[in-house]
């Protein structure tokens, strides 16, 4: 009797301890799954905002720089009450001789960038007065390139040259109006450009010599970059790249969402084995 008595309390203490280890098993799976949807909802997010990233990019014709909000909404206002412009850049593209993709082309971009001539607006001079008077009856602000200001007489450049860094985009005759309305304008600002606020960089053509550029208060020395707004093939170069990035991202966050869905599968079905050693 005394043997048999031995043998169910070793009975009941192995039955104890595997129970609570089946306890603590169940425990560690039911945390893991808690926590494992946990991500998989987080990680769904991210993979919905992706691929409405990857969609809405995909709806632009072509890179559009960044943009404050302001500006946005004062371009859309403008163009609601039919006010003709367009950002500087859309109109130019490199001297046929410059390499668009060359470190030097990177070099203007930035310099204009960083004068805050990149992205002004052009606008007709026809409507030039208009467009001043419907941003500040609307509270709104932006900046453009004040046309009427390059058929006044200039100050003598510093260094004068024939050489050119930049020219109409060949692009803009795609549409016969848009030309007639802005090659004018276009070619004065960038005779203006090129005599008066970086006639070194034109004289230099060598990024790596720092050549300087001034506008107004502003100063500053060119680097070396990777064009990415002036010239429509640029443009097109360059949202074809972040599509293609976007996509890869979204693609990415799928693979990841999947994997975390099958460690779901593998954990759900553990449970279910537990379950059945109750």
């Amino acid at each position: 009797v005394a043997h048999l008595g031995a043998l169910v309390n070793d009975y009941n203490e192995l039955y104890n301890t595997l129970q609570e280890a089946l306890r603590r098993t169940r425990e560690q799976i039911q945390q893991a799954l808690q926590q494992a949807l946990s991500e998989q909802g987080a990680k769904r997010e991210l993979v919905i905002q992706a691929q409405q990233a990857y969609e809405q990019k995909r709806q632009e014709p072509e890179y559009t720089p960044p943009r404050s909000a302001h500006r946005q909404q004062a371009r859309r206002y403008l163009a609601e009450h039919g006010i003709a412009a367009q950002p500087f850049y859309t109109l130019v593209d490199f001297a046929s001789d410059i390499d668009s993709q060359s470190p030097f082309a990177g070099g203007i971009e930035q310099a204009l960038e960083d004068a805050g001539l990149l992205d002004a607006l052009v606008v007709a001079p026809a409507d030039s007065a208009k467009a001043s008077a419907l941003l500040a009856s609307a509270g709104l602000s932006d900046c453009y390139l004040d046309i009427t200001q390059f058929t006044q007489p200039a100050e003598q450049p510093t260094s004068a040259t024939t050489t050119s860094l930049l020219r109409i985009d060949p692009a803009l005759q795609e549409v016969p109006a848009d030309y007639e309305r802005y090659a004018a304008s276009c070619q004065a600002i960038i005779q203006t450009l090129e005599s008066s606020i970086y006639p070194k960089l034109v004289s230099s053509r060598d990024t790596t010599s720092g050549a300087t550029w001034q506008h107004g208060l502003l100063s500053g020395t060119t680097g070396q970059g990777t064009a990415r707004s002036i010239g429509k093939a640029n443009r097109i170069r360059e949202q074809q790249q972040v599509i293609e990035a976007l996509y890869q991202r979204w693609q990415a966050l799928s693979i990841e969402l999947a994997t975390i869905e099958e460690h779901i599968q593998a954990l759900t079905q553990q449970q279910q084995e537990q379950e059945t050693l109750l």
